[in-house]
This record gives C-alpha cells, structure tokens and sequence, in this order.
C-alpha cells in the first residue's frame, strides 16, 4: 500500500507544480520578443518587456521596455521612427 501512496503523491505533487508534456518553458518575456520587431526598446533603448506593449507600425509589431514608449514612439515622424529602430537594432521589412 505505501508504494501506491508513494506513486500517487509522486504524480499529485507533478501536477501541482504545473509540470506539462508539452514542457513549453517559454517566458513571457521571450513570447513578446518572438513577435516584434526588435529587442530593444527604440525609445529608451531597454528590453522589450511585455509591460512595455506593442505598436504596428509599416507592417512591423515593434515592442517596447515601458508603458509610454509606445506613445513616445508614435509621436515621431516616419524618419525619427525609422531612425529611433535603427538605433535599437532594428530594420523594417522592405
């Protein structure tokens, strides 16, 4: 009986801890990355973060390191935009 118990416990204490098959270990972090752009920030330079949000600009999801970057970067013209993602790295698709 206590091999059983031992098992059981075993798998109860797997499931508790969120233990998947799939064993996606993706961060946050690393998601909001995949889908932009660049991976640093264009307007402070910092990492994309997830708080940072996301802005479509010319066809590109471009991410950003803190809420109010996004509006700061919105409020360039098309040259300081291209000009801001060049310094961070970054080229917009042709």
């Amino acid at each position: 009986m206590s091999r059983i118990t031992l098992i059981l416990t075993s798998c109860l204490l797997l499931v508790a801890a969120g233990c998947t098959a799939g064993g996606d270990d993706a961060s946050p972090v690393a998601e909001v990355v995949s889908l932009t752009l660049n991976s640093k920030c264009p307007i402070m330079g910092g990492d994309v973060e997830p708080e940072g949000g996301t802005f479509e600009y010319a066809g590109a999801t471009i991410g950003f390191c803190c809420d109010g970057c996004s509006e700061d970067f919105a409020a360039l013209d098309d040259a300081g935009k291209v000009a801001a993602l060049a310094e961070a790295g970054a080229e917009l698709p042709k």
